[in-house]
C-alpha cells in the first residue's frame, strides 16, 4: 500500500483561552462525496468546542479535493490514492491523530450536518464517565431533522438494529444511558483504545464494523454510551444507495463474518439466510433490481467461502 500524503492545512486557534483540556481529532471519510464533505466541514467549523482538528482522508476520489479542503483552517488532507473502504480509511486517519497526541477521535460520516454544541457534549459525557471508552449519540435524518434514524443500538441474539425513540431509563452506572453498539456514521471514542485495538477490522472493507468494534470495546471491559443531546443530521446512503449492489452485498456478506468471528451459532446464520432470501424477493419482485439481488447472493456465497475485504 502507498504511504498516504498529508496535505496540512492552516490552523486558527478558536476560542483561546477557554481550551478544554482534551484535543480531539475528526476523522472524515471522503469518497467521491466532496460537496457532502464540504457542508460538514461547515458544521464542524461552528463548533463551540474549541479544541478540535479535522482530519479529511480521501480514499482515492476521480476530483481530487486538495484545492477545495485547503481553504478550511484547522484542516488536514490525508489522501490515500485508492479506494481503501471505510475501515482502512478511518483507521489512516485514527493513526494520523494518535502520532500527533489527540486524545479522543470522533468518527463522522463525511453526509452528515452536526450541531454546534455536539462536540462538547460527547467529550463532555466522556469526561464525566472515565469508565466509558466510547459514546454515541442521536442520529437524524438530514432531509426530515424531527425523524430520528439512530438513538441507540440493540443486539438480540447476535443481530444489531437501531433504536428509533429515546431510551428514556438509564443504565445505573451514574446515569449513564448505554447502547449496545456504536453507529460508525458518529462516535466519539479514547484514541487510546482505538488503537490498542488495532482500530476498525479491514476485513469488513464496509458495513457491520462498527458492530465488530463495539463488541471489541466490551470485551476489552469498556462501556458505551449513548447521547440524546448531541444531534447528527445524516444524508442517509448517500456514497452506496440504500439497496444498492455494493451495499447490499457487503452487508450480506460481513454479517455472516461477524457470525464466524464472534461464534454466534447457526441458529443466527439460518435466519440471516432467511432474511436474504426474502430481500432477495423484495429486489426481483418489487424493486426488478436484479444486479442488486445477483450481488446480495453472491455476497452470501462470498461469506460462507470466507472471502472478506474490498470486493473486485
Amino acid at each position: 500500500m502507498k504511504s498516504p500524503q498529508v496535505i496540512e492545512a492552516s490552523c486558527e486557534e478558536v476560542g483561546a483561552g477557554t481550551r478544554p483540556l482534551a484535543r480531539v481529532a475528526v476523522i472524515l471519510l471522503n469518497w467521491n462525496g466532496l460537496d457532502d464533505t464540504l457542508e460538514c466541514i461547515h458544521s464542524l467549523l461552528e463548533q463551540d468546542y474549541p479544541d478540535f482538528d479535522v482530519f479529511v482522508v480521501d480514499n482515492g476520489s476521480s476530483e481530487d479535493p486538495e484545492a477545495a479542503i485547503g481553504k478550511f483552517p484547522r484542516t488536514t488532507l490525508i489522501k490515500t490514492g485508492s479506494n481503501y473502504g471505510f475501515c482502512r480509511g478511518n483507521n489512516i486517519g485514527i493513526e494520523a491523530a494518535s502520532r500527533s497526541g489527540y486524545q479522543y477521535c470522533w468518527i463522522l460520516n463525511n453526509d452528515t450536518v452536526v450541531e454546534p454544541d455536539a462536540l462538547g457534549i460527547l467529550v463532555g459525557f466522556l469526561e464525566k464517565h472515565p469508565a466509558c471508552n466510547a459514546v454515541t449519540n442521536r442520529i437524524n435524518y438530514a432531509y426530515d431533522r424531527n425523524s430520528c434514524w439512530f438513538a441507540g443500538g440493540t443486539i438480540r441474539a447476535g443481530v444489531p438494529s437501531h433504536r428509533l425513540v429515546s431510551s428514556a431509563q438509564p443504565s445505573g452506572n451514574a446515569s449513564m444511558v448505554v447502547s449496545d453498539f456504536l453507529s460508525g456514521c458518529s462516535f466519539l471514542a479514547k484514541t487510546g483504545t482505538l488503537m490498542d485495538l488495532g482500530g476498525f477490522d479491514e476485513n469488513y472493507f464496509c458495513y457491520m464494523e462498527d458492530i465488530d468494534l463495539s463488541l471489541r470495546i466490551k470485551a476489552q471491559g469498556g462501556d458505551l454510551g449513548y447521547s440524546e443531546e448531541a444531534v447528527v443530521y445524516h444524508k442517509v446512503s448517500r456514497s452506496t444507495g440504500h439497496h444498492s449492489p455494493l451495499k447490499v452485498y457487503y452487508k450480506a456478506r460481513n454479517f455472516i463474518y461477524y457470525c464466524k468471528k464472534f461464534s454466534l451459532g447457526n441458529g443466527v446464520l439460518i435466519k440471516h439466510f432467511a432474511r436474504s432470501a426474502r430481500l432477495v424477493l423484495v429486489l426481483l419482485i418489487r424493486n426488478h433490481d436484479i444486479r442488486a439481488a445477483i450481488s446480495l447472493v453472491r455476497g452470501i456465497f462470498h461469506g460462507l467461502i470466507g472471502r472478506t475485504g474490498r470486493y473486485g
